[in-house]
């Protein structure tokens, strides 16, 4: 029996998408999907006061974003625990 890896590479090959049924993505293509990644200062202006305010408003993140930059945010963490 050929080992689990070979399967799954396989299978990967012919689906074109990973073990969780997503595409899979080349790292150039993985930070062209970050970069959609905005956040925005909307300016506001109250009713009663000319004074302008404003408030952020970030875009929500994709499944696969928030999977990606999770991950980035604990290898970042584990690399800096081990620097002390």
């Amino acid at each position: 029996m050929p080992p689990l890896h070979h399967c799954l590479a396989k299978r990967k090959n012919a689906t074109r998408r990973g073990a969780d049924e997503t595409p899979p993505h080349s790292f150039r293509t993985l930070l062209q999907d970050l970069a959609t990644v905005t956040r925005n200062l909307c300016p506001t202006r109250g009713q009663t006061d000319t004074r302008q305010t404003e408030f952020e408003f970030d875009t929500q993140l994709s499944a696969e974003q928030a999977r990606v930059l999770s991950c980035w945010k604990a290898s970042a963490s584990n690399a800096r625990d081990h620097r002390l």
